[in-house]
């Protein structure tokens, strides 16, 4: 008994040490999860998150332009039947360093684009940005067709149309940072973020089997979103640790799956193994990604046009992927390895220096008091502390003042009947005991005028 007694008390010593620690813990990360006080309405009358849901079929629709060369050219390079049985023959006689040229065309206008539409995002008004951005491309889009009639003749103009394409798209990441850095709450960012990614996932689905990553990397993404701000308004992780964990799972669970991609023979586990790749590396979306709103939410479009700019460049890996593989099948193995390489590192680089606060560099500046506004400043503070105060007194004013006062409070009150009755008993009472008083005071004078010896007028 004594034994059972013992081990309940001290589980329950450390159940409340645990309990303490963790609600220490979590009051310590707590943050604001509204910034203005909103009525509860479904989420999709709110307007952030209708422009959330416009910007994602934007992305969609700008993604869908910027993965069409890369759809149609296995039917453009190969003969093939089409669903009424009409045999197709191959019309484009491109070499595999020449269709590399051609695709990684589109990354040379985007990595350019990416820091100038920052700050262009910064400046004008974002969302104007990523209209005109994403209806130039639609335009350019038309036109790669008309040109792709004319080949070889006009391959040049095919590469410059989709160099073009990519200036016009690169627009649309930091526009859209541009946006959500007014729009979105500090607790709400990943989830709005996420959202409009997304986007950029369901415009590339094409086919079944390619579909899948994308698919499954639109779930993970709007996933980790709803999970990232839970673990943030709930306080049980900072917004340094969140980042950090997200962008972690991410890249590590693609590096892993890569890793066993570049020694895998049989094609099915190949597949599996590149699909789910894919599909962890969309937890990034929640880490890295929106970590431009954390450190900085004013220079956020600057921020996301640079970070976005330098990850574009691997856009022209498509040449040295043909370097790799055009002579040796098993130059794959290496091109799988180098990619997890960059896993790896871009993991231990974001974990020493990323942050979670707004950095010092990016706060906004407290504006200069003037002469004129010093002045203004202290007549309003003196008017407001004399009229607050009021005219001084004396203690003995003040005492003076609380006697009236209460007799005046006194008179005005309105009295009931037995109130009345009892008011006037007791001054009936006072009079009495007055007359008594001046009785006894008589008889008193009187028996002193008795005792005191009596002179005659003979002496």
């Amino acid at each position: 008994m004594t034994l059972n007694n013992s081990l309940k008390r001290a589980s329950d010593t450390l159940s409340d040490t645990i309990r303490r620690k963790f609600s220490r813990k979590t009051w310590e990360h707590k943050e604001q999860l509204h910034t203005v006080t909103e009525s509860k309405r479904f989420f999709l009358f709110k307007v952030r998150w209708q422009i959330s849901l416009l910007a994602h079929v934007g992305f969609a629709i700008a993604f869908g332009i910027r993965s069409n060369f890369g759809v149609a050219k296995n039917r453009m390079t190969s003969n093939f039947t089409d669903a009424y049985g009409y045999i197709h023959e191959q019309e484009f006689f491109w070499s595999p360093t020449e269709l590399g040229m051609m695709e990684s065309s589109f990354f040379y206008g985007y990595a350019v684009s990416q820091i100038p539409a920052g700050v262009l995002a910064a400046k004008f008004a974002p969302n104007i940005l990523l209209n005109i951005g994403v209806l130039i491309a639609s335009i350019l889009n038309i036109v790669i067709a008309f040109t792709l009639k004319y080949h070889p003749f006009t391959d040049w103009v095919v590469m410059a149309v989709q160099c073009t394409q990519g200036l016009a798209l690169g627009v649309i990441y930091p526009s859209m940072h541009g946006v959500w850095r007014h729009w979105a709450p500090p607790m709400e960012r990943s989830k709005l973020a996420t959202t409009t990614f997304t986007g950029s996932y369901v415009g590339v689905m094409s086919g079944f089997i390619s579909m899948l990553p994308q698919l499954l990397m639109t779930i993970v993404v709007l996933a980790s979103g709803q999970l990232a701000d839970y673990f943030r308004s709930s306080g049980k992780m900072s917004t340094e640790m969140v980042r950090k964990l997200f962008n972690t799972l991410g890249f590590g669970g693609e590096a892993i799956f890569l890793c066993a991609l570049a020694f895998v023979q049989s094609p099915v586990p190949a597949i599996v193994c590149l699909i789910t790749a894919a599909t962890l590396s969309g937890m990034c979306i929640a880490g890295f990604n929106v970590n431009h709103f954390d450190i900085a939410p004013r220079y956020a479009s600057i921020l996301m046009g640079l970070s976005n700019g330098i990850g574009a460049l691997a856009g022209m890996g498509g040449l040295i992927t043909n370097n790799l593989t055009s002579d040796n099948p098993s130059g794959w193995m290496w091109c799988f390895l180098l990619a997890m390489g960059v896993d790896v590192f871009g993991i231990f680089f974001y974990l020493i220096f990323a942050r979670g606060h707004v950095l010092e560099w990016a706060r906004e500046a407290e504006p200069e008091e003037t002469f004129g506004d010093f002045v203004r400043r202290m007549s309003s503070f003196v008017q407001d502390s004399v009229r607050r105060k009021g005219p001084r007194k004396t203690a003995t004013s003040y005492e003076k003042f609380d006697e009236e006062s209460r007799e005046n409070s006194s008179e005005m009150k309105p009295t009931s009947k037995s109130n009345t009755m009892t008011k006037i008993s007791e001054e009936t009472g006072n009079t009495e005991n007055s007359e008594n008083l001046e009785n006894q005071e008589k008889l008193t004078s009187s028996r002193l005028e008795t005792d005191r010896p009596r002179v005659s007028s003979d002496e």
